[in-house]
């Protein structure tokens, strides 16, 4: 991941806070976030680790083999599936060790299986500094406003925190291109105010940096790399 162009709130966020817990419906690309926010706080210097709480995806789990080189994720294991909350008894050690040198990165998931094993959680992490930004993207199919406020009423009961920030992520695969992007970024944008939340960024995947123009975006805006492919992609 790397930083295209910044804002005060981004990197004030980035400065002040340990933990960034990333929730989103399923499919708004929350996983490949966290493991490029992971990679860059790692590149920083920073002790930083990514603790996988979506047990939805099968393959596309975070703890597939491919990721272990290049994150430090918990729990622990090499397993490509994961049905149910696992409990690592390195997730609590890990996180009362959280401070102003490491960054933990927080997948959340799509359903209610990762916030209530987060919530569980929490002696550990009351007292850290936390970040909850709600993942979007407002280009998939059945993505619109109301999708979104009824997760966040979801989320806000379930894990009995305030949301921080959106982040715009639209990336609809092979079709993702300039226009994509900036109609998501419009949308997110629109319900930012509706909702009186900050912009963390908008996410550009890599390969496409070089084909458009993020000065159109008001916001923070970050290249980010892309870790997952559908199985049948090379």
């Amino acid at each position: 991941m790397q930083i295209l162009k910044n804002s005060s709130f981004l990197s004030q966020e980035m400065e002040d806070k340990e933990i960034f817990v990333l929730a989103g419906p399923n499919g708004v690309g929350k996983t490949e976030i966290a493991l490029n926010l992971t990679s860059f706080f790692r590149s920083l210097g920073l002790d930083s680790y990514l603790l996988d709480l979506d047990f939805t995806k099968a393959d596309f789990t975070a703890r597939s083999e491919r990721f272990l080189s290049q994150v430090s994720i918990l729990p622990g294991g090499k397993g490509k599936y994961a049905d149910t909350p696992l409990w690592d008894k390195e997730i609590p050690e890990v996180l009362s060790q959280i401070n102003k040198t490491h960054r933990l990165v927080v997948d959340l998931g799509g359903d209610l299986k990762g916030m209530k094993l987060w919530r569980s959680l929490q002696s550990f992490w009351k007292n850290k500094q936390v970040h909850l930004t709600l993942v979007t993207n407002f280009c998939r199919p059945f993505s619109e406003e109301e999708f979104y406020f009824d997760f966040m009423e979801r989320a806000n009961t379930t894990l009995n925190l305030e949301f921080h920030s959106v982040i715009s992520n639209t990336h609809l695969i092979e079709y993702t291109d300039g226009e994509i992007l900036k109609m998501g970024w419009q949308k997110a944008g629109d319900f930012s105010q509706k909702e009186n939340l900050p912009i963390f960024f908008v996410s550009i995947w890599e390969d496409l940096i070089e084909n458009l123009s993020w000065n159109i975006f008001d916001s923070a805006v970050v290249g980010i790399q892309r870790f997952l492919h559908l199985p049948w992609m090379k």
